[in-house]
């Protein structure tokens, strides 16, 4: 029999702390393991469930926006909480090739045309730290232009960016 670890020698917590600390129970974690494959935590022995600091400070921002009303499935979509949770790393500062975005519709409202340039520019030029504010900017404007002006350019430049030789 392997000897036991103390709690302090071990890294990371376990979903019943997780629970109590963020507020969402440990059932609602799981089920949304096994339906959304988020969040993975890391698995011990006997398969028990660690979650790192950084997972337990998204969760906390996930149960604020469960809290302000939105479903599981907008934040999970929301382009803020991938780059949190490291679901997408950003390429280096640096030039990326030409990509355009002509596929995407433009958005309706001004203040989205206005988000959308930004980020084209800021996506063009890989400014990770220009695109991670412009992105956070997502909740900010009508949730029918999101698509058009940040999520949409953002999913195609990851796309162009995960593939070998940036062609989506």
């Amino acid at each position: 029999m392997a000897p036991r670890t103390t709690k302090a020698a071990e890294t990371g917590l376990t979903i019943t702390e997780v629970a109590r600390d963020v507020g969402i129970s440990a059932a609602q974690l799981t089920v949304w393991e096994a339906r959304y494959g988020w969040p993975k935590p890391e698995r011990r022995q006997r398969y028990h469930r660690r979650y790192s600091r950084n997972q337990v400070e998204t969760l906390r921002l996930v149960a604020a926006q469960l809290a302000r009303g939105k479903t599981i499935g907008e934040v999970l979509r929301d382009p803020v909480l991938r780059i949190l949770d490291g679901g997408h790393a950003l390429p280096p500062k640096g030039p990326v090739a030409p990509l355009t975005f002509d596929h995407i519709p433009p958005p309706a409202t001004p203040e989205g045309q206005r988000l959308r340039k930004q980020l084209e520019v800021a996506l063009r030029l890989g400014e990770s730290g220009k695109i991670q504010a412009l992105i956070a900017q997502a909740p900010l404007i009508r949730p029918s232009d999101r698509f058009a002006a940040i999520t949409g350019p953002y999913d195609s430049w990851l796309a162009r960016s995960a593939s070998p030789q940036g062609i989506p």
